[in-house]
């Protein structure tokens, strides 16, 4: 789960249930959506607040072979949920093993706080949910990719991107930039002459 949001970009509501006045806002990723290839795996991002007309996105996940997979997690996932009888296509993809319920953002937002505050993390950000997005725009921009490319990526319709950069010279002195490497080969179009021509 935590792999997964930070390596895809998206928004927590298309992989956890989000409610608001108790009507469900999207519905999140279903086995269904998620295709294995030989060494990336394809998800189909259904619905989001920037695609009024429900055309839906690709996502592709590389496998990364590094210590963040997130292919390799969603493998192994998978091959959890068939053991125990939850590979539907319609079973939603992130589930909690103990109640057999759909994760919802409220309980995966307090599971981060509550991991911050276990590893005693102090940062002057606020973490939630939406911080393992905020990690994919800030790692992908220490990683080399040209603005534009993470835009497209996250799907921002508007330049929101642009505040999710939060970047310190340590950080950038020890970032590892693996598992950006295999998706710029994916979207190769993402290049910055490419970009930069607005192809």
């Amino acid at each position: 789960l935590f792999t997964y949001g930070f390596a895809s970009g998206t928004r927590p509501s298309t992989y956890v249930l989000r409610k608001v006045r108790g009507v469900e806002v999207f519905t999140p990723i279903r086995w269904r959506h998620v295709k294995f290839m030989h060494d990336s795996v394809v998800i189909h991002v259904e619905k989001s607040k920037t695609d009024p007309f429900r055309f839906g996105r690709e996502v592709v996940l590389c496998d990364t072979k590094g210590e963040v997979n997130p292919y390799a997690d969603l493998l192994h996932w998978q091959r959890l949920m068939r053991s125990v009888g939850w590979d539907d296509p319609d079973d939603p993809v992130f589930i909690d093993p103990g109640t057999r319920c759909q994760i919802t953002y409220t309980a995966f937002n307090n599971l981060i706080k509550k991991i911050v505050r276990l590893a005693k993390i102090t940062s002057s950000l606020r973490v939630s949910t939406y911080s393992l997005r905020r990690g994919f725009v800030t790692s992908g921009c220490l990683a080399g990719l040209p603005i534009a490319a993470v835009k497209a990526l996250c799907g921002h319709a508007s330049e929101a991107h642009r505040n999710y950069i939060f970047v310190g010279e340590a950080t950038k002195k020890n970032y590892q930039q693996e598992i950006f490497k295999d998706r710029l080969s994916v979207y190769g179009w993402l290049d910055e002459a490419k970009v930069a021509d607005g192809a």
